[in-house]
């Protein structure tokens, strides 16, 4: 370093934002032909394949979040237009739902096209980090004491788990309105989530088997079983609430396989990661600033 440590934080910040100006560019140069190859409804199932077991389970848990997500969001909403901001930093803290395989295929591909990171991989290795290397400034200061100013892996994470998250949100309502539908449909009631639609689910399974049984014939116990229900058994609603998850997971699918293509053709997708390098680009260059603020005190 240079023994002026006011020319060093200047010329080391100018060199940052060289690095970091290229390094956005580049990946804004891909960003058109990246959208071109992907997100067809063929690439779209081939990745679900993979993907099905572990979708399996998140998608339902999803769906049954989303609803509650957009309600706290709503409140706190509200309570911060009346001046009470406290609960604001909390919320950014709650998770909008459990990662699934899709996402996290998705997000990989994000990261390696356009970061040049693999975001399974634990060590700190990106595109960045090696640009910043060539570079004639800060080659001089990448050094073991000053590790920490070029490790950006969190704020990598930090921008997937943003640009996943609104991508996430279209399935995770379909598939919460789904089942307001089915309730409705099916029992007149709108207000019904998961457990409860397997629940009446469940319950009318016990009905109509204890209907078949009735010693005065099926029609007639019909009608007395309504006025005296029936409680289903434990199996019946574990049954029931499995089946409707599964059903949620894939109409979840299937609504992943046809927005994402569809999504494509409005030019959507590509106005979703051009906002993923906008957000990319002010938090590179914010948390270099803080870190050199840091150095340099």
């Amino acid at each position: 370093m240079s023994k002026d440590p006011d020319i060093t934080r200047i010329q080391i910040s100018v060199a940052i934002e060289e690095c970091i100006e290229k390094y956005i560019s580049e990946g804004r140069a891909r960003l058109k032909p990246f959208v071109a190859r992907h997100f067809s409804v063929q690439e779209t199932i081939l990745i679900q394949k993979k993907t099905f077991l572990i979708d399996l389970i998140s998608n339902p848990i999803n769906s049954l979040w989303s609803f509650l997500y957009l309600a706290i969001k709503k409140i706190i909403e509200i309570l911060e237009k009346i001046g009470w901001t406290s609960l604001s930093s909390l919320f950014l803290r709650l998770p909008n739902g459990i990662k699934t395989g899709y996402q996290k295929k998705i997000e990989q591909m994000v990261a390696i096209e356009f970061l040049g990171w693999n975001p399974e991989s634990k060590k700190e290795d990106h595109g960045l980090l090696a640009m910043m290397a060539q570079n004639p400034i800060l080659s001089q200061v990448m050094d073991s004491k000053n590790n920490h100013l070029f490790s950006m892996t969190d704020d990598f994470r930090d921008v997937l788990d943003r640009y996943s998250a609104g991508r996430a949100l279209i399935s995770d309502l379909s598939g919460s309105l789904l089942t307001l539908f089915v309730g409705w449909i099916y029992f007149g009631d709108k207000s019904l989530g998961l457990m409860a639609l397997g629940h009446r689910i469940a319950a009318r399974l016990a009905q109509d088997k204890a209907a078949d049984k009735f010693f005065l014939g099926k029609n007639l116990g019909s009608s007395f079983y309504k006025v005296f229900p029936p409680d289903p058994t434990s199996y019946q609603i574990v049954l029931a609430t499995l089946f409707v998850g599964l059903m949620l997971t894939v109409f979840s699918l299937v609504t992943t396989a046809l927005s994402d293509p569809c999504l494509k053709k409005l030019g959507i997708q590509e106005k979703k990661l051009e906002a993923f390098f906008d957000d990319l680009e002010m938090t590179l260059s914010l948390q270099f600033k803080r870190k050199l603020k840091e150095i340099f005190k």
